[in-house]
């Protein structure tokens, strides 16, 4: 079922916020960016503030209650319109307050990534083992 105008022109600027942020360097920073009346979201990342955006576009289509549409209606633009100025705002900051990537995390994620290519790997081996032994 083909989406209505406004819900189409929602996705089409939540998928250009999505292309902006996705072109920032979005490390954590050391507090959150927003006021938590605007996000509830407690993370430092700008993805983080993303899904939050996304979640409550996906709530805005599925509300069938006309106050609660208008509130979230309004949220979203508040939300949108903080997310692109971050974005654009970026080179702006001081160097003390722009995002940092923490290499720890980097090198937690490879691990991770390593364990579970590990686990297949091992699992495979013993479905075949166990087939052998048949």
């Amino acid at each position: 079922m083909p989406q209505p105008p406004a819900q189409q022109r929602l996705s089409t600027m939540i998928d250009q916020l999505r292309q902006q942020i996705a072109q920032q360097p979005d490390g954590a920073c050391r507090q959150p960016r927003f006021d938590s009346q605007l996000f509830r979201c407690k993370g430092t990342r700008l993805a983080d503030y993303l899904l939050e955006l996304e979640h409550n576009a996906a709530q805005l289509a599925a509300t069938a209650d006309v106050m609660r549409r208008q509130w979230l209606g309004e949220k979203i633009l508040d939300q949108i319109a903080a997310l692109q100025r971050e974005c654009q705002s970026q080179q702006l900051r001081v160097a003390r307050e722009r995002p940092r990537s923490d290499p720890r995390q980097r090198k937690r994620d490879e691990y991770q990534a390593m364990k579970h290519a590990c686990w297949r790997c091992c699992n495979s081996a013993s479905s075949i083992w166990r087939a052998l032994k048949r």
